[in-house]
C-alpha cells in the first residue's frame, strides 16, 4: 500500500526504492520536496558509458584496478615480513619496527574518509592519480 502510494506520488521515472527521494537529510528532515540527482549518459552511444567501451578498454581498466590493489597488498606484506630484520639491523626494539605497518594501517583506514568526499568534488580520475603518484 505504501509502496504504491510513493510510486504514484513520485511518478513513473522515479522509484523510491532506487533513489534518495524519501531519505532524511543530515538534520533529520524528510527530503520529500527535493528533486533527486540524476546521473545519465549523453545518449545510448556515449563513449564515457562503460557499457559502450571496447573489450580492450574494459580489460585495461580492470587490470589497472587489479594492479593497484595487488601493489598495496604486496607493499604491506613485504614490510611486515621483514620487521624482525629491521629491528636487528637498526638495533631498535620490535615495537618500534612495527611503526611502519602501524602508520600504513592508520593511513589506509583514514584516507578514504578524506578521499571519498574529494572524489565527489573533483572526480575519481584525479583522486586516483594524486593518491597513486602524489
Amino acid at each position: 500500500m505504501i509502496d504504491e502510494e510513493l510510486d504514484a506520488r513520485l511518478g513513473p521515472r522515479v522509484s523510491h526504492r532506487a533513489g534518495a527521494c524519501d531519505e532524511k537529510d543530515g538534520a533529520g528532515n524528510g527530503a520529500e520536496g527535493m528533486d533527486p540527482i540524476w546521473v545519465e549518459w549523453d545518449g545510448p552511444d556515449d563513449p564515457q558509458n562503460p557499457l559502450n567501451w571496447s573489450r580492450q578498454r574494459k580489460w585495461v581498466v580492470t587490470t589497472l584496478g587489479l594492479m593497484y590493489t595487488s601493489i598495496v597488498s604486496v607493499a604491506v606484506t613485504s614490510y611486515s615480513i621483514s620487521e624482525g630484520s629491521v629491528a636487528q639491523t637498526f638495533g631498535v626494539k620490535p615495537i618500534l619496527a612495527t611503526l611502519g605497518v602501524t602508520c600504513f594501517t592508520i593511513a589506509f583506514g583514514t584516507a578514504p574518509l578524506i578521499l571519498a568526499p574529494l572524489s565527489e568534488l573533483f572526480g575519481r580520475r584525479l583522486i586516483y592519480f594524486v593518491s597513486g603518484f602524489g
